[in-house]
């Protein structure tokens, strides 16, 4: 057996530390999915373990892992299978604390069979406390070399035996080995080894470490080491019901039922009901929880309902049969009778409570087992879970039969005549929009690796790009001439797996190109000798979209459906590719897009919030808004486990639906109780108290249109004949990760949209676009909405900033603002705790806070009951659970504050989470001052009464 012993000896400076941000005490907490730890400060990581492996030729490894919590202690054991060779191994071991600032480590590799394998390690990284920092490599022979941090790609040494690291030239931390050690490194980790090359049956290989830290740390092993992360916290009650008399309910508020009006349609970019304007404020619902049982569509339609909830985005019902829709089993355009008959009880529902219904049928459509009947290529894709065929993202866009496929899906439902409300689909009014095709863009990665994987789309796309080249050029030599040789056959199509045979006689000239190869900056480097190739590929498939989706939208209007009508909501890149894109989907009508903030792939996240930097994450989607078209955000949330969600409400309603002057808003998830959510059940819930808990308020203010739209726009200006040229004449960004999206525009920095509104207008020649300067709107230290109705107090952490709201009919507080006073036009409001969003309200559809009574709204976090979470970003359990799922209750965070209202005549009651007026008095003073403590009282809500009202 051959013993590799490693001593880690960690001595963090306290001054060093101070310098970047950080402060004691720290943390170490160990992760419960696999024992490897973090080192914690007050804001961020340190350093951070983890441990990874690869097979031969880097091929994957089946592990499974379990970790136990002992005193003081975490113990770990991975089985492992090489996916390649099938030999097993098992890796054992543990993190101890053995004294107040130092952890012990010891693993054990046991191979069960002999095998090849590139690496096992145990993997280290500087957290954001060291970024900017740099470490020492000393080797044996006593030499060193200087890396910044965090590491980058290359060796550090195979004979390292220690290393210093250091910030702002302040020694930070010292590894170092008993002996002579091989480390390499790769996305920003020090990899070492326990095993490399070759792992041999009955030969184990072990790895010890210890972790001194100069100060005392706290070490959390697991859950249950944790104190109580709520204490404080109150328990919001499970099935809840708002009764229709309550101040909290807006029932009344909607007109039912949905389209008594007729058609809510566009109007530039506005949209109109009976020729008034409309905001459209709703939710999703997602695969066959768009078909609930009766008596659970009456439940959401009500609550629905009594949250000013007016429309509802049903998306994905036709993914499929079973939890995916109400397809049946066997066919994407044949629909279950049973499963349809609960869908149209559900539609007649929220129709009935004044909640009409955007229909967004599939993720993308996925053919089932008897739809190769009239795609007979189906078998060119692989197939899902359930069998049916799973084309992925970017296919329909050259595949006639798989748009004909989703026409007729189309058609079948818009022709349906729906029992319970004697209409056909087509005819309802409630209908509100009809979606063609969710999250997809021709210009995405998708549709590059449909045509690798499926040759009839390949040579359909081959077809159709040469035919478009010769009306182009008309010859080969002209062809030739305008892109290159070296463009033809090119590496483009070998990165993207794409046979290198294009032939012009053959018509076999592939449109090939992604993102990354329509970015400028590529195009002008890397790319360059492709710039014609990839000018006119984009130009192609702009217009192949175009086409696809004028045919999509001729079918639906064909079944007699006469409302509005979206492209898709996807993204394509930036700069060209983009606004190809968006122009594409401005031709149909409403630009729709999806944001989301926060999420986490593991027990750390940064729990940042967007108030730090105004206009950034979800509100930035407000970059894509196009001159003289309604504005949507069909998916947004914050994504769980970040904890600010009460913020998106706040900025959406305000800035969003607000200042900019969108239209509509779905917030995202996929089902609800028809209630309030008895725990936090997955990354996106709309109905988690510290969300839809503020709309009360929220929805208040946007139905009524307490806050203006600017009066301002600021214009950036596209042409489109100038691509040819690579010009846009401002630079876009987008960068993507996953759903998560942040967009900035050099000629409108991201405070403007604090300030005025934004918008693209698409233009007959180039002109120039100016420069917004957010500084001339500054009002002390933030940024004043053109409307003087919102300030936005940015922060300086990722946890820091505030908004505030002042209007005749809703003033509020949103945000980092403790022990700040803001004084707004009727009211004082000053927060006492750290975060919070404290809404006055009017209560009624006409009143104001002068004329009417104030519903009180006051929400910070939430969390389960049982959540142990550490310095609010590590998360050793996210609360009691039975099987895999949380049990709650939802606890929520108390929120303080101290209000003067205007009024001193006034009584302040406490209301229950239900809505009703309690007995329970809040003690007012003669000048109209009181506090409000949902942790004293229980309850987010509150009721001012004017007893001369």
């Amino acid at each position: 057996m051959r013993q590799l012993r490693l001593t880690t000896l960690f001595f963090l400076i306290i001054s060093a530390l101070a310098h970047s941000g950080t402060s004691s005490p720290l943390a170490v907490a160990a992760n419960p999915g696999n024992g490897m730890i973090t080192v914690l400060t007050e804001k961020s990581r340190l350093l951070y373990f983890d441990y990874y492996d690869w097979g031969p030729d880097w091929s994957g490894v089946h592990r499974n892992n379990s970790t136990s919590e002992a005193d003081d202690q975490i113990n770990f054991t991975y089985e492992n299978r090489l996916a390649r060779t099938d030999a097993e191994f098992t890796v054992e071991g543990f993190w101890k604390a053995i004294d107040s600032n130092q952890l012990q480590f010891e693993a054990t590799l046991t191979p069960k069979q002999s095998s090849e394998l590139i690496q096992a390690q145990f993997s280290l990284q500087s957290g954001e406390a060291l970024d900017g920092g740099k470490a020492l490599i000393h080797n044996s022979d006593g030499q060193f070399r200087e890396v910044s941090l965090p590491f980058s790609r290359g060796l550090l040494g195979d004979d390292v035996v220690s290393i210093e690291f250091f910030l702002n030239n302040e020694s930070v931390a010292t590894l170092s080995f008993n002996q002579p050690t091989y480390i390499s490194a790769d996305r920003n980790e020090a990899r070492i080894a326990i095993a490399r090359d070759q792992i041999y049956e009955g030969q184990s290989e072990s790895l010890d470490m210890t972790l001194t830290l100069s100060q005392p740390f706290q070490f959390y092993p697991g859950p249950e080491s944790a104190p109580d992360s709520q204490a404080g916290w109150y328990p919001f009650e499970q099935n809840v019901v708002i009764s229709s008399d309550s101040p909290l309910s807006m029932a009344n508020w909607l007109d039912s039922p949905a389209g008594k009006y007729g058609r809510i349609v566009a109007d530039g970019d506005r949209l109109l009901r009976n020729n008034n304007e409309i905001k459209l404020w709703g939710t999703n619902l997602s695969f066959n929880a768009c078909a609930p049982n009766k008596d659970l569509a009456d439940k959401r339609a009500a609550f629905y309902a009594a949250m000013g909830i007016n429309s509802v985005r049903c998306h994905k019902y036709a993914q499929g049969p079973g939890w995916r829709g109400i397809t049946s089993d066997r066919s994407a355009v044949i629909f279950d009778p049973e499963e349809l008959d609960k869908f149209d009880y559900f539609i007649s529902a929220l129709k009935n409570h004044g909640i009409y219904t955007k229909l967004s049928p599939v993720f993308i459509i996925n053919p089932g087992p008897d739809d190769i009947a009239t795609i007979p290529y189906l078998n060119e894709f692989a197939k899902n879970s359930n069998g049916w065929y799973d084309p992925k993202h970017g296919s329909i866009y050259f595949s006639p039969e798989l748009q004909s496929l989703l026409i007729e899906q189309f058609t079948n439902l818009l022709t349906h005549r729906n029992p319970y409300t004697g209409l056909t689909y087509a005819e309802d009014p409630a209908i509100v929009y009809v979606e063609l095709y969710n999250e997809d863009s021709i210009f995405f990665h998708g549709t590059a690796r449909a045509l690798a994987r499926s040759s009839t789309l390949r040579a359909n796309a081959g077809n159709l790009f040469s035919q478009w080249l010769k009306n182009k050029y008309q010859t080969e030599s002209a062809w030739i001439e305008a892109w290159g040789d070296k463009a033809i056959n090119s590496s483009i199509l070998r990165n993207q797996k794409i046979p290198t045979d294009e032939n012009w006689s053959a018509d076999r000239i592939y449109p090939i190109g992604n993102p990354w190869f329509f970015d400028p900056e590529n195009i002008s480097t890397s790319q360059s000798p492709f710039k014609q190739r990839l000018y006119d590929t984009m130009e192609f498939l702009h217009k192949q979209q175009n086409d696809v989706y004028d045919r999509l939208e001729l079918s639906v209007r064909e079944t007699g459906y006469t409302g509005e009508i979206i492209s898709s909501n996807w993204v394509a890149g930036r700069q060209m590719s983009h606004f190809y894109n968006l122009y594409s989907d401005s031709r149909i009508g409403t630009i729709d897009r999806h944001n989301y903030f926060g999420g986490a792939s593991g027990p750390y996240h940064s729990n940042s919030s967007m108030l730090s930097k105004p206009g950034s994450g979800i509100l930035s989607s407000g970059l894509h808004q196009v001159a003289d078209k309604p504005f949507m955000l069909s998916e947004w949330i914050h994504t769980s486990p970040n904890e600010w969600a009460v913020e998106g409400v706040s900025i959406i309603g305000a800035y969003g639906m607000g200042l900019q002057g969108w239209d509509a808003s779905y917030a995202f998830q996929n089902r609800d109780t028809g209630s309030f959510s008895p725990a936090l059940r997955d990354s996106w819930d709309v109905t988690a108290p510290n969300f839809i808990g503020l709309f009360p308020a929220v929805s208040r203010q946007v139905l009524r249109g307490d806050i203006h739209q600017s009066g301002i726009s600021h214009t950036m200006n596209v042409h489109l004949p100038s691509f040819q040229e690579g010009k846009v004449g401002f630079e876009l960004r987008e960068i993507t990760s996953g759903d998560i999206k942040s967009t900035t525009i050099d000629a409108f920095p991201s405070e403007g949209l604090g300030i005025v509104r934004s918008q693209i207008k698409f233009t007959d020649v180039f002109e120039e676009t100016t420069l917004f300067n957010p500084e001339n709107h500054r009002v002390s230290n933030g940024y004043s909405s053109s409307t003087d109705e919102l300030i936005w107090i940015p922060g300086d952490s990722e946890q820091s900033g505030f908004i505030t709201i002042d209007t005749a009919a809703t003033q509020a507080v949103i945000g980092f603002a403790e022990n700040k006073l803001q004084t707004l036009s009727t009211s004082q409001i000053e927060l006492k705790s750290n975060f919070g969003a404290v809404y006055l309200t009017a209560e009624s559809q006409s009143g104001t806070l002068d004329s009417d009574n104030i519903l009180i709204t006051a929400i910070s976090r939430a969390r389960n009951a049982g959540a142990s979470i550490i310095k609010d970003r590590f998360i050793l359990s996210a609360g009691t659970r039975s099987r895999h799922q949380p049990t709650g209750p939802v606890l929520l965070e108390p929120v303080i504050a101290e209000i003067n209202f205007s009024h001193s005549n006034i009584e302040v009651y406490a209301l229950d989470h239900s809505g009703v007026v309690t007995e329970t008095m809040i003690p007012v003073g003669e000048d109209g001052s009181f506090t409000i403590n949902t942790g004293l009282y229980k309850t987010p809500y509150y009721w001012i009464k004017k007893l001369n009202h």
